[in-house]
């Protein structure tokens, strides 16, 4: 049998294993894999939405980057979340056939098989030996960081592209065995594809790729010196190739609807804490009640703390970069595992859960556009990279050293790999069986609820619940919410409304509030702004209190449609009513909230008097607000005005009925840069409403 025959075998042999350890891993889900989807929390519900998006809109021939069918009317914008296009596209027919549950278990099974073995074919690169290769696969594919982070986030875990562009970069400055074109072309592809499983995963790629550069300058600049035209060309074929292909893609997410404002996630929370490395997490067979302990203060969350290594695997990457320091690959693994451990650690270093003020390299990062929306922690998945290939060089090497010493070797490389054995090796893996109500499945609800309605459902999907948009996944996306838990303009769910907060507030505490005639108007404005035909609430908390209240704001008991409450609304039957959308932000200062850069306020058969006041701005500059107020019936212009806010300057404006003003402001301030309290918020002017229809709003 030829030599490559025999390479071929042993990949073949590797992959087969990987797999059964996936399955065995995350067993039981196999076994109830359409009905049942591995992982905790909702962040599995929302990947599933997004899996199922993508199959509704290819086979309805709409936009698969845009949908209006959750946070509506603006719907979310697939770009700026981690909608995981790529497999959602690939698995689209078994999407279609077997479900998104199915789909999503598939996505989570596979990325850790494969991630594993394209590490491991990255390993072959440094080192001559298939074993040694397949326990660097199984240290990456099965590591801390991918169990931990299996409970949710398969953007993150689909992480077979960081190896192989280690396995490029390798060919590209050392071998050059592929040629110039077939090197581009490639790195090109990788990169299209890395932007279509998960942007966060390139942007950081992009920046350990900038550190090896810079690492190999120190390692072996006259080699690279010497062939820094041949890379060059390399780099200039791939990164047009990876623009060309991107083009479309990019430009939904920065020109296209439904941009979010902000950071999407709170910087120097998301880090790895120092103790990390040698501290099991909450996933690992060797945790202990001391250990559970101590990771239990680090920021973040459990699926977060995913920096552990191990005492033994430290032991033994720390041997292997002092005893064979000279060997090029040794040195630069060494500089790449200590440099994607520094970024890892965050903007501050934290020590056991203590935020220091230690600055470290991230800080250089945490400010620039694109780059601040990253959680450093997650730069782990390098350091565990890099340390998979160091360890499987020592094995490789100390594979031909005396008895004595490769079997010390060999002993300390066993307990290191006991140490990171996930724990459900020997208990079963969180596997969550969703209820779904009958309404949503076998078409039930076509009966009831004409295609494309706008459908109010509680429990509300917002924050951290995503329940309703599991509901709709099963009932083939027959409807449209205002509702959603996904990143856009107005955070991970939808605009802030009375309405939904209410709601919230009954669902939780059980307690429906007393509701005058402003909290009221809000409410019916809310309704109507959404054009709202029904209302549905599914089995939840409280049940009874939200159906209460219901009954109570629309003057009439709903109807039971096979597990659920059901309303239909008549637009013209709802009382005068009011709705305040755009950048509008809380504030604790009596009844006022903050504008940012525009609002519109839609009334609705009723007169609204609104004050809007210029105090606590802190920057002490005057500020020009614009009012514009048009009947939205007739397209008339009732007013146009304009004001210059001072800290003494309060208007108060008078809103006719049906009308839609717009107050926008011609520049906006930012808390942060003048109290330093973290809030990156971009605000104008305070406003309230007083009255409406001469009925005192408190």
């Amino acid at each position: 049998m030829g030599t490559v025959h025999k390479s071929i075998i042993h990949k073949l042999i590797v992959f087969s294993i990987y797999i059964i350890l996936s399955v065995i891993i995350t067993y039981p889900a196999i076994l109830n894999i359409r009905t049942a989807y591995i992982g905790n929390g909702s962040d599995p519900e929302l990947f599933m939405w997004f899996i199922k998006w993508v199959q509704y809109a290819i086979g309805h021939f709409q936009d698969p980057l845009i949908s209006r069918h959750i946070l509506f009317p603006d719907g979310v914008n697939l770009m700026w979340n981690s909608s995981i296009i790529l497999p959602a596209l690939i698995l689209s027919p078994l999407t279609k056939f077997f479900g998104a549950i199915f789909s999503y278990n598939i996505i989570v099974i596979g990325a850790l098989c494969l991630s594993a073995f394209t590490a491991y074919i990255a390993t072959l690169r440094f080192v001559n030996s298939h074993s040694a290769s397949f326990f660097s696969g199984l240290i990456y594919g099965f590591s801390p960081y991918m169990i931990a982070q299996s409970m949710g986030h398969p953007h993150v875990t689909l992480a077979f592209i960081p190896p192989l562009l280690v396995w490029l970069g390798y060919d590209i400055l050392v071998s050059r065995k592929i040629g110039m074109w077939k090197s581009g072309t490639i790195l090109g592809v990788l990169l299209f594809c890395q932007l279509l499983l998960g942007e966060e995963m390139l942007a950081s790629e992009i920046i350990i790729s900038m550190v090896a550069v810079a690492v190999i300058c120190i390692v072996d600049r006259q080699d690279l010196k010497q062939h820094f035209v041949s890379v060059l060309k390399v780099i200039l074929i791939g990164i047009p190739l990876f623009l060309v292909l991107s083009l479309p893609f990019l430009y939904m997410q920065f020109a296209g609807s439904a941009r979010p404002i902000g950071l999407l996630q709170p910087q120097n929370v998301f880090v790895t804490d120092l103790l990390n490395f040698i501290i099991p997490g909450p996933f690992q067979l060797m945790k202990t009640v001391i250990t559970s302990n101590i990771v239990s203060k680090f920021t973040g969350n459990a699926s977060e703390w995913d920096g552990y290594i191990s005492i033994p695997f430290l032991l033994i990457i720390f041997y292997t970069i002092k005893r064979w320091y000279e060997d090029k690959n040794v040195k630069f693994l060494a500089y790449m595992i200590l440099v994607s451990a520094l970024l890892s650690l965050g903007p501050y270093l934290h020590v056991n859960g203590h935020i220091t003020k230690i600055p470290l390299p991230w800080i250089l990062f945490e400010s620039l556009p694109l780059l601040e929306h990253l959680l450093p922690g997650r730069i782990a998945l390098y350091v565990i990279l890099f340390s998979g290939i160091t360890i499987a060089i020592f094995i490789s090497k100390v594979s031909k050293q005396e008895k004595i010493l490769k079997f010390t070797a060999y002993a300390v490389f066993t307990v290191g790999l006991f140490c990171i054995i996930p724990v459900f090796l020997v208990s079963p893996y969180p596997v969550q069986k969703p209820s779904i109500p009958a309404f949503f499945k076998n078409s039930s609800i076509q009966h009831y609820i004409p295609e494309n309605s706008n459908v109010f459902v509680v429990p509300v999907s917002r924050g951290a619940e995503g329940t309703a948009m599991l509901w709709q996944i099963y009932s083939d996306m027959w409807f449209k919410m205002p509702e959603g838990f996904a990143i856009n303009r107005y955070g991970f769910g939808p605009m802030p409304s009375l309405f939904i907060k209410t709601v919230d507030s009954i669902q939780k505490n059980g307690v429906s509030p007393q509701m005058d005639h402003g909290s009221k108007a809000e409410i019916y404005g809310y309704l109507k702004y959404y054009d709202i035909r029904y209302i549905i609430v599914g089995p939840t908390k409280n049940i009874q209190n939200i159906v209460s209240f219901f009954t109570s704001i629309l003057g009439k008991g709903p109807s039971m449609a096979n597990g659920v409450y059901l309303w239909m609304i008549d637009p013209s039957a709802l009382k005068q009513g009011y709705f305040i959308s755009g950048d509008k932000y809380s504030t604790y200062y009596k009844d006022m909230d903050w504008i940012g850069r525009q609002i519109e306020i839609t009334t609705y058969n009723t007169i609204v008097t609104i004050e809007i006041s210029g105090k606590w701005r802190h920057n002490g500059i005057p500020m020009n607000i614009n009012v514009c107020s048009k009947d939205f019936l007739s397209g008339e212009k009732i007013f146009g005005r304009s004001y210059t806010m001072t800290d003494a300057t309060n208007i108060s404006l008078e809103l006719h009925r049906n009308t839609w003003t717009q107050i926008t402001a011609n520049r906006t301030w930012v808390p942060d840069k003048y109290i330093h309290n973290g809030d990156r918020r971009k605000l104008s002017v305070l406003f309230e409403v007083k009255s409406i229809q001469d009925e005192n709003r408190k």
